[in-house]
């Protein structure tokens, strides 16, 4: 495993690694296209401890002032991003794959076109428990810096909270949804533009 590993290529570019491509062109301090079905890009902040991984066909990164300002993805494309949760212990995640997408790396915005498939987890405020929410959408869009993720396109997502909510969560559906994740839990916000929104609230009984 060790010699595999070893042997898979890579690359430094700026402050971000591509690894796992199986060509790769461009020029250094300005753009590069990295290509291949394993190819994959690793980000990290060493302020805030965030960690980003982008999986796709295709990734096309480029760079401004010697930091890479954006990172272009085409092609099963998958994001896992984790950071320490604030305030408390434990890590908030979030996962999403599509069709393609970008990560506005300065901005700290991902932005994923679909079908998108999400989620996003939290540790509660008690330490105890979980907090996530999954489902499905046209487009996503997360703002890092603000925890925000905003999902429109027949968005269909299931709310789980073991703290307040029964075994099978809550369930969601809108033309568009606001998820603040910087709320113990989630805060949401539903938005149509003429079709109906739904929420299905199941709460945790006593028995639970």
């Amino acid at each position: 495993m060790r010699q595999a590993e070893a042997a898979q290529p890579r690359f430094n570019f700026g402050d971000i690694t591509l690894t796992g491509f199986a060509r790769l062109t461009g020029r250094i301090n300005d753009k590069v296209t990295a290509e291949g079905p394993n190819t994959r890009v690793d980000a990290v902040d060493a302020k805030t401890g965030a960690r980003a991984r982008i999986t796709a066909d295709q990734i096309i990164a480029t760079m401004k002032n010697r930091q890479v300002e954006r990172i272009d993805a085409v092609g099963s494309v998958e994001f896992q991003g984790q950071r320490p949760a604030v305030d408390r212990k434990g890590l908030q995640k979030l996962e999403g794959s599509g069709t393609r997408g970008t990560y506005y790396k300065l901005e700290g915005r991902l932005v994923l076109e679909g079908p998108v498939k999400f989620y996003a987890e939290q540790p509660p405020a008690s330490g105890a428990g979980r907090q996530s929410v999954q489902g499905t959408a046209a487009q996503a869009v997360y703002d890092e810096k603000k925890l925000l993720l905003v999902l429109s396109g027949n968005v269909h997502a299931k709310v789980l909270d073991t703290e307040n909510l029964g075994p099978e969560g809550s369930d969601v559906v809108s033309d568009v949804v606001e998820i603040d994740m910087s709320t113990s839990p989630y805060t949401f916000r539903l938005r149509s533009s003429g079709g109906d929104s739904q929420v299905r609230v199941r709460p945790k009984t006593k028995e639970e």
